[in-house]
């Protein structure tokens, strides 16, 4: 882990942000520059400055020639959740890095309930994480890693913590909870079976997939560097730990919320572990706005930036 790297998948997880969707795989880097930089509203206030998206491209005079990174796709704003995500591909080594896009707080954007209210207030805050993008954000993982002709097979361990996910999303408990004598959880019930219907009905989204062997990195700001951490757990204990890489986040609270930050107060241990501790990369912009990155409990996790001893979640700072 090094600066390059720490500044470039920043980039990426400002890139997120942008409305790539028009852009086809393997988009030329003029292509992908113009749609960084441009003034579209989508993502305006993530404009890249023109020496950032050459950078970010590799197309810049100072770059070597196997630096910067290719667009592959990009999730526009689910309908249930407003969970979004882009790929890349690294031009030097090949790998592939998914970016999950943080919260959207435009006041005249509907984009404000689903990531604002649900995913950071009720979620993270509340019930300790993003349970809905979460589940959207697993699904997109396995629809890339599946062959557009082909449908995703997903197995019963999958399908049950994807329904727990989408239950606590819209119910704030999980499916086996839910009191059907109250009407509100009736209508929940429905929505997850509904929910869980479309599930199985997935297909692969690229006609050439990102292997299922293959190592894949995740980043993301804010509430995308918290279900960054969340997809690589969940990709870690369904698929293999040796499929996922580095885990870097910038500003992202982990996972518990205000009920972790009661357990480290009163000395009681961590809330939460996860076969990927080794793997995450936290970042914290020093003197800026910090207390969504202090949010939760983020176990073992390599902090840049920030220096913090003592915690029931320790963290490392490497140079």
């Amino acid at each position: 882990m090094d600066f390059s790297q720490l500044r470039s998948y920043s980039f990426l997880s400002q890139a997120v942000y942008r409305g790539l969707t028009g852009l086809s795989r393997g988009a030329s880097p003029e292509a992908l520059e113009e749609k960084l930089t441009s003034s579209d509203t989508l993502g305006v206030d993530n404009r890249f400055a023109a020496l950032q998206a050459k950078l970010l491209t590799g197309s810049n005079t100072v770059s070597e020639a196997s630096d910067g990174f290719t667009f592959i796709h990009q999730r526009p704003n689910t309908l249930i959740t407003g969970f979004s995500g882009t790929v890349f591909q690294a031009k030097g080594n090949g790998r592939t890095v998914i970016a999950l896009r943080g919260t959207e707080p435009n006041l005249f954007d509907a984009q404000l309930l689903q990531d604002v209210l649900r995913a950071d207030f009720l979620g993270l805050v509340l019930r300790q994480k993003a349970y809905g993008q979460i589940a959207d954000a697993y699904r997109y993982y396995r629809q890339l890693t599946t062959g557009s002709t082909s449908n995703v097979n997903y197995s019963t361990s999958e399908l049950a913590e994807l329904r727990d996910l989408i239950s606590f999303h819209f119910a704030g408990k999980k499916f086996t909870q839910l009191d059907l004598s109250d009407p509100f959880d009736q209508n929940s019930k429905l929505l997850v079976e509904n929910y869980i219907s479309d599930t199985v009905s997935d297909k692969g989204i690229l006609s050439a997939p990102i292997s299922a062997n293959e190592i894949v990195d995740f980043t993301g700001h804010s509430l995308g560097g918290h279900l960054a951490m969340m997809l690589a757990d969940m990709v870690a204990r369904h698929q293999g730990t040796q499929f996922v890489g580095d885990v870097i986040t910038y500003n992202a609270p982990g996972q518990g919320g205000f009920v972790a930050d009661l357990r480290e107060f009163f000395g009681l241990g961590p809330s939460w572990t996860t076969p990927i501790a080794d793997r995450l990369h936290h970042v914290i912009g020093e003197g800026g706005m910090t207390a969504a990155g202090t949010l939760g409990c983020t176990p073992e996790r390599h902090a840049h930036g920030l220096t913090s001893s003592n915690r029931s979640c320790p963290q490392r700072t490497i140079p």
